[in-house]
């Protein structure tokens, strides 16, 4: 029997071991992969969107960039052309031989120059220079626009996908502005697959209309109870245990359909029963009270983030002046817990409870649904990242975005919270 390590088999990374097919995704992602399209894999955050790409995207076939909130589409392109081994100048450099005053002057501005075998002839600091060393031809082009791209990448052979970690990073008007490049891309042959935090259907669908039929959307949700069973039995084999079947459905009830969450608990069940790798012989782990152990733990640890963002959202009123909406509408999410969330706050729900707090001080629905749709803005401005709060303008629900904030609403004594976040925003807007 093969040795495999509990860290490896069990938790949240892109090649976990106990790694599961599953046919509506597998499938839909292996037939997206053999048409034109791009392509888009979206859901909440560890759902296993990385892990499904990397599945079926081997190494050496593929490039990957992760994007940042600082991104732009410019650093993009460089990257898909840098990684064509397509070299990329921005200055001059002199050479030796013969020299003569000229003015510095570029064959093209505010762009860059691909150099190829050929001739080089340079003009620096008013000489000109002509090198003895291998002489090169500048190509220009405009690095902002996809054609020119396409065509680079043509006469360089490059034919891999692009895969773009993170997207949820990218500003929104930067996404909306690479949807449009997107549809170009599409027609160009040039591939992407988009990896991104969010629930809703044809997200960028909303910015560029021309993408229907273009792009094939690959949502990683929902996780079902016997997709979590099989990815035990899988790691039962590989590391010789076996799991009470006490013990797997507590782990189930716990995860809340985040297969990030019961992977982690699941790794956490193993190693305190002193399970770091494959054993001579099968063990048999049902200690429940281990469990009890792991969620206060990760209640703990995914609390600290979890409360950082909401304290963060709640005092963008103070910033925003829209009449302390962003603290209420926490406070709302927080008053209700994971019951009242778990399958999404609706606009009207929310604007009902606005409106008794405001004690008729005339809020209008259209101020609420405003604040719902700037929710994204905010959490990017405040470096919340990944966002843990999603509204969706098509079906007008409040969602949450990160699949452990279900585990935390659900575990931590959320009144507790309220109260310190009161104190730190409430009465202070």
């Amino acid at each position: 029997m093969s040795t495999h390590r509990t860290v490896e088999v069990f938790g949240i990374h892109k090649r976990v071991e106990s790694y599961v097919d599953r046919t509506a995704v597998d499938d839909l992602f292996k037939l997206a992969l053999q048409s034109e399209k791009q392509i888009i894999v979206y859901g909440a955050s560890k759902q296993g969107k990385t892990a499904l790409v990397t599945r079926y995207c081997k190494e050496d076939d593929h490039i990957t960039y992760q994007l940042t909130p600082d991104t732009d589409l410019i650093d993009i392109y460089q990257h898909i052309i840098r990684s064509a081994g397509i070299g990329l100048r921005t200055e001059y450099t002199q050479g030796q031989g013969q020299k003569a005053s000229l003015t510095v002057r570029a064959k093209i501005i505010a762009s860059f120059a691909i150099f190829g075998k050929g001739e080089a002839e340079t003009n620096v600091g008013g000489e000109q220079t002509r090198t003895k060393e291998e002489k090169f031809k500048e190509v220009p082009f405009n690095i902002g626009q996809p054609q020119d791209i396409a065509e680079l990448l043509e006469k360089a052979r490059f034919k891999k996908p692009v895969i773009l970690e993170n997207f949820h990073y990218l500003p929104e008007s930067v996404q909306k502005r690479f949807s449009f490049d997107l549809r170009a891309f599409q027609e160009l042959g040039v591939r992407f697959i988009i990896l991104g935090v969010w629930r809703e259907r044809n997200r960028l669908l909303q910015f560029n209309g021309d993408l229907l039929d273009r792009v094939q959307e690959i949502p990683v949700e929902p996780w079902e109870d016997e997709d979590f069973i099989r990815i035990v039995k899988k790691g039962e084999e590989l590391l010789n245990i076996k799991l009470s079947e006490v013990l797997l459905r507590k782990c189930i009830q716990l995860s809340f359909s985040s297969v990030g969450v019961f992977q982690d608990m699941i790794k956490g069940v193993c190693l305190a029963a002193d399970v770091s790798q494959t054993g001579k012989e099968n063990i048999l782990i049902d200690n429940v009270k281990a469990l009890d152990k792991i969620v206060y733990e990760k209640t703990n640890s995914y609390g600290d983030r979890h409360k950082r963002s909401f304290e963060s959202i709640a005092s963008a009123t103070r910033k925003t002046n829209v009449n302390r909406l962003y603290y209420h509408i926490v406070d709302i999410v927080l008053e209700g817990g994971f019951p009242a969330i778990e399958h999404g706050l609706h606009l009207n729900t929310i604007y009902e409870k606005l409106h008794k707090r405001s004690r008729g001080n005339g809020i209008k629905t259209r101020e609420v649904k405003k604040a719902l749709a700037s929710l994204n803005k905010i959490q990017s401005d405040r470096d919340i990242m990944p966002p843990i709060l999603c509204f969706d303008e098509n079906s007008q629900l409040l969602t949450i975005s990160d699949s452990t904030l279900y585990f935390y609403l659900k575990n931590a004594k959320l009144d507790t919270f309220r109260e310190q976040l009161y104190q730190s925003c409430g009465n202070r807007i």
